[in-house]
């Protein structure tokens, strides 16, 4: 009985065995991965993220910094479940870096610094940086709006002063170098309203009314439209109210720019500022030629042109009262007869007949004067001196840069115009003119007359007197 009942055991024994390794060889077979322990899958993790592992430094530090790799901040709880979830985001890098051989470094640097919390000092140093940080953008922006109000008081001196400012506060600041250009282009320095926008442009280069100024400038520039300093004492002339010495440098650069037509409307300007009408409107006439889509040219052509249009229609009707006047005067006097002894005759050598004119012309406008009424006067007459014609003196001693008086000494020489035929003589303010190439001078209609009378190219012999001393000077 005892042999049956181990027999019987052992039949037991062998197929519990059995059945045992039949289940075990059926089970599933899990990776290897999931055995491994919350150190190895963390060192696996930095191998594939970081290349190198940080096995000197705790687990929860290097928890942490994956989970600010992959969260943005630390999370709350206990290890295990966080590093799960880091292993679960991570696998499919780790699959992908089992298939690559790439070496891993072992970390033999030292662990990373940890972040310290500022001290008083550091929040105070950090209080005194945000202060002069605030107050440096305040004097920028007052800076900027007294500037801004400068240039609309068209005070551009101080005006640049403030936008200069505040370049050395801020180089980097786009709206001063823009607003810098802006008045450099108002004054006619293209190349430095270029400069200026250009470097607006690079600051920031999203700004399209920035690129749309470069553009501008730059086909102003290809029309010939660019300044030199002659233009800037031209302009600085004009605003000291020396209008003859603006006119011949506006004249030169006219000559070297025929198609700006700004030249050409600013000489037309100071015509009409000096009294000569006709010639301003011959060159407002040029203007609005050279720039036909300029409004203000065609504007001040025909407001000048209708001007003298009317002040010649009301001149016509002075002169007809004048001729009808006198022509009865005249008739009267044949009428009446005289009964007195005869008029004595003077030898006509030295007889000579008093011209008898129309009223002049009103203010600024000129024109040739009328044929002279004869008129016998008793006795003997001495000859008397044409009429000075104001405007046209000075329309050719302001082509010479000249504005003079006459005084019984001579003619006195009140302004010399900048960079004009006067001043590359040697003419300067005080002189007084005696005689031209050996004629002695006695009006201002004579010295004008003299000096248009000299041959182009060549050159003529003035006497000057200059403080007390009489010298010769070749004009």
């Amino acid at each position: 009985m005892y042999s049956l009942n181990r027999s019987k055991r052992w039949n037991i024994n062998f197929r519990l065995t059995a059945i045992t390794t039949v289940l075990f060889l059926s089970a599933p077979v899990k990776p290897a991965l999931a055995a491994e322990s919350n150190k190895d899958k963390i060192t696996r993790i930095e191998k594939v993220l970081f290349f190198k592992t940080y096995s000197s430094e705790s687990i929860d530090k290097r928890v942490e910094r994956l989970e600010k790799r992959f969260f943005g901040e630390p999370m709350e709880g206990s290890l295990d479940p966080r590093i799960e979830r880091i292993y679960d985001l991570a696998r499919p890098q780790i699959e992908a870096a089992e298939k690559s051989t790439a070496p891993v470094v072992e970390s033999t640097s030292d662990p990373e610094p940890e972040v310290k919390e500022p001290t008083p000092e550091d929040r105070e140093r950090e209080a005194r940086k945000a202060a002069v940080q605030k107050a440096r953008e305040e004097e920028i922006e007052s800076l900027m709006k007294d500037g801004i109000s400068f240039w609309k008081a068209r005070d551009a001196r101080h005006a640049m002063d403030r936008f200069d400012q505040v370049i050395r506060l801020d180089p980097r600041n786009s709206e001063a170098y823009f607003s810098r250009g802006v008045i450099f282009e108002a004054n006619g320095q293209l190349d430095k309203a270029l400069a200026s926008y250009n470097q607006a442009n690079f600051i920031n280069p999203d700004r399209l009314d920035f690129k749309e100024a470069i553009t501008v400038v730059k086909k102003a520039l290809e029309k010939g439209g660019n300044q030199d300093q002659m233009a800037v004492e031209a302009a600085e002339a004009f605003k000291r109210k020396e209008y003859l010495s603006a006119l011949d440098l506006y004249k030169q650069l006219e000559e070297k720019y025929p198609k700006n037509a700004k030249y050409k409307y600013n000489i037309g300007t100071i015509y009409l500022l000096i009294k000569s009408p006709e010639q301003a409107l011959g060159y407002y006439e040029k203007a609005k030629k050279a720039d036909p889509k300029q409004p203000k040219y065609k504007e001040a052509y025909k407001k000048l042109a209708d001007t003298l249009k009317a002040k010649s229609t009301e001149l016509d009707k002075r002169n007809a009262a004048w001729d009808k006047r006198m022509a009865l005067e005249q008739k009267h006097r044949s009428k009446k007869g005289t009964g007195s002894k005869p008029v004595t005759q003077t030898p006509p050598q030295t007889q000579s007949q008093m011209p008898v004119q129309r009223p002049g012309p009103m203010p600024g406008y000129q024109q040739q004067p009328p044929p002279q009424q004869q008129m016998q006067q008793p006795g003997p007459i001495a000859q008397q001196a044409p009429a000075e014609t104001p405007a046209l003196v000075k329309q050719v001693l302001s082509s010479l840069g000249l504005i003079v008086n006459s005084s019984p000494n001579g003619i006195v020489i009140n302004t010399v115009g900048i960079g004009s035929r006067a001043a590359k003589s040697g003419i300067k303010i005080g002189d007084v003119i005696l005689s031209v190439n050996g004629v002695n001078v006695q009006s201002t209609t004579q010295l004008a007359l003299l000096l248009s009378k000299i041959p182009n190219g060549q050159k003529g012999q003035l006497l000057v007197k200059r403080q007390g001393q009489v010298g010769q000077i070749m004009f």
